[in-house]
């Protein structure tokens, strides 16, 4: 071994670990994949040698080939020390990476590895990594490639192209199989080239990408199971998706069709007049800048059927900008059973023939108001019992009297406003409630003109009967609080109307004193 002690000179000597150098400090060093430095005895000259061991293991061998240097001189010291604190730093740079590195030679062989290495892949040192790093993978990566052709061919790849990226499937020892980013890198070392990989462990990745996925699809199931049509505007107002109860409500072959013919889905207007295509951008742009907006839409099949539609908008977020989610209710079948309602409502409060109030609701709503909030004001009740109307019907029949109801019941209406309450008391008699009056003198002017206009001749082919009107009236709450005593007021009045000559009206105050009560005998006289 003399020759090895030669100061200054470097020597390539190879090592073959055997039991006979089993307690050798320098092969336990080699085993480690450590450098050495250690102090030697020269035996020959008797003096203490500083030599600097730098092993390298032989790929799938017991045997190391080791460069010795005798460092015994001062500036070769100092020298070295120096190439040790970079060689060291650099490998605390490299142990400190959170990711695996490994280094390849030009035979494809790992010569070295970082910490990150050794512990992913369950070893007990970089020598061991080093050495096992192709047992580390499954016999076929999962695209069905052999791995051992595959990483060879992608490691030759990168030697010739400088760089690589793939993903690769590891199998640990304990028998897990771990999917990998790996990025393969040419490097120069001296006169030759090498390999750099760099692996990422992708196990979080993926499983947090699984479950992004299978979110998506739970939201995606929970999209196509809402009953009602919806879709998604983003922000520059483009139609992006929908559901197929989308497809569906308008009858249409596919959810493209939908996106496509979207705004040949309303009418060209909407009900209020306003063209369909900006008041529905108007309302998008509203529900961006709110987060919310609900109104009514007519919309249109492309067989020209209606349908009313109730749409909520709501702005939700995705990633880092918005999008608004549309909800169209279909309204047909409410606006369906809202009519069939307010139909059965109005033959419950109309009269059948006139379509005026009938009695039970014109007595219900008058006697609201006199104890709701419009009980302050002043008000009038007219009561209107028509004259001569008995001998139409004895002389002419039903059908006759019925024309002429149905004509006087229209003269009426036209006679006062839309908020005052007129009803039909059945027969021939009608009572008016007259909201707010302000002047006596606007009630008489009304009631000249309506009792100029009913007063005529009336005619159904060759049938003719003139028919006039006596009208009473009593005004709350100078003639009453009640409504029974307003409602008997005003018909004594239209009573005493009729007995003075008829074709004409009397306020209350005007005949108080005249009756205390109905003579049955005097109204039938009077009639």
């Amino acid at each position: 071994m003399k020759h090895m002690f030669e100061r200054h000179i470097y020597y390539n000597v190879f090592f073959k670990l055997s039991s006979s150098c089993l307690n050798c400090p320098v092969i336990e060093e080699f085993r480690a994949g450590n450098s050495v430095r250690k102090y030697y005895r020269d035996l020959q000259n008797l003096k203490i040698l500083a030599l600097s061991f730098d092993p390298y293991c032989i790929h799938n061998t017991d045997k190391f080939v080791d460069s010795i240097k005798d460092v015994s001189d001062a500036s070769c010291l100092l020298e070295d020390a120096e190439s040790a604190r970079d060689h060291e730093r650099a490998m605390l740079m490299l142990d400190s990476l959170p990711i695996c590195c490994g280094l390849f030679n030009n035979r494809l062989e790992m010569v070295d590895c970082n910490r990150a290495t050794v512990n992913f892949f369950q070893c007990s040192g970089k020598i061991e990594t080093c050495e096992r790093i192709f047992e580390m993978f499954p016999e076929r990566q999962p695209d069905g490639r052999l791995s051992s052709d595959a990483a060879f061919l992608e490691l030759n790849k990168a030697f010739e192209t400088g760089y690589n990226q793939v993903e690769w499937t590891f199998l640990l020892p304990d028998g897990s199989l771990v999917p990998a980013e790996v990025i393969i890198v040419k490097i120069s070392c001296g006169d030759s080239d090498m390999l750099a990989t760099y692996t990422r462990d992708l196990r979080h990745e993926k499983a947090l990408r699984a479950a992004h996925d299978e979110a998506n699809e739970l939201i995606r199931l929970m999209f196509e199971a809402i009953p009602i049509c919806c879709n998604l505007w983003d922000d520059q107002y483009n139609n992006i998706e929908c559901n197929m109860e989308a497809v569906k409500l308008f009858d249409l072959s596919s959810k493209s069709e939908y996106l496509v013919r979207f705004f040949e889905l309303s009418p060209e207007k909407q009900p209020c007049g306003e063209p369909s295509v900006s008041k529905a951008f108007r309302h998008i742009r509203q529900a961006f800048m709110s987060g919310y907006n609900r109104f009514e839409w007519m919309h249109k099949k492309l067989d020209g059927e209606l349908i009313p539609a109730e749409v909520t908008l709501v702005r939700i977020n995705r990633g880092d900008r918005y999008i608004v989610a549309g909800y169209t209710r279909d309204l047909r079948k409410e606006k369906l059973l809202k009519e069939a309602k307010e139909a059965a409502l109005q033959a419950a409060q109309r009269d059948p023939l006139t379509r005026l109030y009938n009695k039970t609701t014109t007595q219900m709503m008058i006697e609201d108001t006199l104890v709701g909030p419009d009980s302050v004001g002043r008000h009038a009740i007219v009561c209107i019992d028509l004259d001569n109307f008995k001998a139409v019907n004895d002389k002419f029949g039903h059908l006759f009297g019925d024309q002429i109801l149905v004509e006087i019941s229209g003269i009426i209406k036209s006679a006062f406003r839309s908020d005052d309450i007129i009803g039909r008391f059945g027969g021939d008699e009608f009572i008016v409630f007259i909201r707010d009056v302000l002047d006596s003198d606007v009630v008489k002017a009304k009631l000249d003109l309506l009792c100029s206009k009913i007063n005529k001749i009336y005619k159904l082919g060759d049938m003719e009967q003139t028919v006039s009107a006596s009208i009473g009236v009593a005004f709350y709450p100078d003639d009453g609080k009640r409504y029974v005593d307003l409602y008997r007021n005003a018909d004594f009045a239209s009573y005493y109307a009729k007995k003075i000559g008829k074709n004409r009206y009397v306020f209350w105050k005007e005949c108080m004193n005249k009756f205390t009560t109905k003579n049955d005998d005097d109204y039938g006289k009077i009639i």
